[in-house]
């Protein structure tokens, strides 16, 4: 589900679609592949933030979602047909959905664990059986992934008394303009896939360093310098999948179970349904995150 990040200022604070937090060391790796003109127009324009707090761990890979893709796909039909009129309508839309989607998805894990604690509790006194033993293991993974949850939100609090980062910002729709070009270098499908999210930040007083961008644009032999003197590299975690797979699994036997009971509650039908819609959709996205990888493999080149 999509999740909103906060722009604060000294005098107020709005709620905006999820921004991305890339640096500016990122921003001049992209430019030293002389990218086409549409690319380094996209980043003369981002904006500069300081004070950037992110959400954790999470990156513009791991917060899409089948609800984003869709939004973008009406932003792009219609935005030629109504001059970019029904951007601001379409923001309220998918928020509203996005909030409500949230609100259902909730429902559902808070109905499809009471679902399991009162089949394991008619379950005493009975054999142990497999399914049992499933709906066990389903709410002890739900009560982890409960505690990480938060674990989280307890340390981004905690983390608002830290020194906080500072680079622009960059949306979605400003990335998609980047991957557009069909011969996008693989090393910067990768950086924009590991962006983090930002939870909040500031805007800058500085101006935007255009100076630095000209200066890199009229310097030719920076199109041939490699990208992973400034590439991060995101440690391998082998376990990541696994664990993923055995959230989903435990999410949607629980689901199933919620919405299979012969006790019908309507609320309850429509919250398994939500837990059953999201277990699909991160399906997707996972599927979506393989092709990604292999169009990376397939781009091993430093320059557009």
């Amino acid at each position: 589900m999509i999740l909103e990040s906060i722009e604060t200022t000294p005098d107020s604070v709005m709620l905006r679609e999820k921004e991305y937090l890339i640096s500016n060391a990122q921003a001049q790796q992209i430019l030293r592949g002389c990218p086409p003109p549409a690319v380094r127009n996209v980043l003369a324009t981002l904006t500069r933030v300081d004070q950037v707090l992110l959400t954790g761990h999470e990156t513009r890979r791991s917060s899409m979602s089948v609800l984003k893709a869709l939004k973008l796909g009406a932003k792009n039909l219609l935005k030629s047909r109504a001059a970019g009129k029904v951007d601001k309508p379409l923001s309220i839309i998918s928020g509203v959905l996005g909030t409500i989607g949230d609100c259902l998805l909730l429902a559902g894990v808070l109905y499809s664990c009471h679902w399991g604690i009162s089949y394991v509790g008619s379950q005493q006194g009975a054999d142990l059986n497999g399914a049992t033993v499933a709906t066990v293991f389903a709410l002890a993974v739900a009560a982890i992934g409960v505690i990480a949850i938060v674990t989280r939100i307890i340390k981004i609090i905690l983390e608002k008394d830290v020194d906080r980062l500072s680079g622009f910002a960059i949306n979605e729709e400003q990335v998609q303009e980047i991957l557009k070009s069909s011969t996008a270098p693989g090393y910067v499908i990768k950086i924009l896939d590991n962006l983090p999210v930002i939870f909040s930040y500031q805007n800058s007083d500085a101006d935007l360093n255009l100076q630095a961008v000209r200066d890199m644009e009229a310097d030719a032999t920076l199109c041939h310098i490699a990208p992973s003197a400034t590439e991060q590299q995101e440690p391998k975690r082998w376990w990541a999948k696994p664990v993923l797979l055995v959230a989903l699994l435990s999410m949607a036997w629980l689901a199933f179970g919620a919405l299979l009971t012969e006790h019908y509650d309507y609320l309850q039908t429509i919250g398994a349904v939500a837990v059953l819609a999201f277990v699909l959709d991160v399906l997707v996205c996972w599927h979506w995150a393989h092709k990604t990888d292999r169009l990376i493999a397939q781009r091993p080149g430093l320059t557009w």
